[in-house]
């Protein structure tokens, strides 16, 4: 059975997570889903879709963090985070603090990264937008702005 890929728009909105009536900005696009695994982002840096005729993802590394106010405050946040992520319905698997290094460099590519994972096709942008923001909140609850 040979699947019609015409219609296939890899710039078009992440499916599994645009059936609300008004997506919330930085639902980002199936070609960046593709290229970097994120299905909503709070970070306010755009993502720059690679062009040329070798393009390809842009590997990195996952970092651990050290030194960070987080760290301080996992113990307490933790619950809370669950918390939160249970109040709108998102079914996460994982919540890891990481940093990003671009593979081979040692220059750090963003800022930390409250990663958490989540079900494939199991969010919709509401319940993404509704917790990142409460996350966002709990974080400056305990004064952690850069993350």
């Amino acid at each position: 059975m040979d699947a019609d890929l015409s219609q296939l728009n890899l710039d078009e909105d992440y499916q599994s997570i645009v059936s609300s009536k008004a997506p919330p900005q930085r639902v980002v696009s199936k070609l960046e889903a593709m290229f970097s695994y994120a299905v909503y982002r709070t970070g306010k840096r755009p993502w720059v879709k690679s062009t040329g005729p070798e393009t390809y993802r842009q590997l990195k590394e996952l970092r651990p963090v050290f030194g960070h106010k987080l760290n301080d405050a996992s113990k307490e946040m933790g619950p809370k985070i669950h918390g939160i992520l249970d109040s709108h319905s998102v079914s996460w698997t994982s919540i890891d603090v990481a940093r990003f290094l671009k593979d081979g460099d040692r220059k750090v590519v963003g800022p930390v990264v409250l990663w958490i994972g989540v079900l494939p096709d199991s969010l919709q942008a509401e319940d993404a937008f509704h917790s990142a923001k409460d996350l966002l909140d709990l974080l400056a609850c305990f004064d952690i702005t850069d993350v």
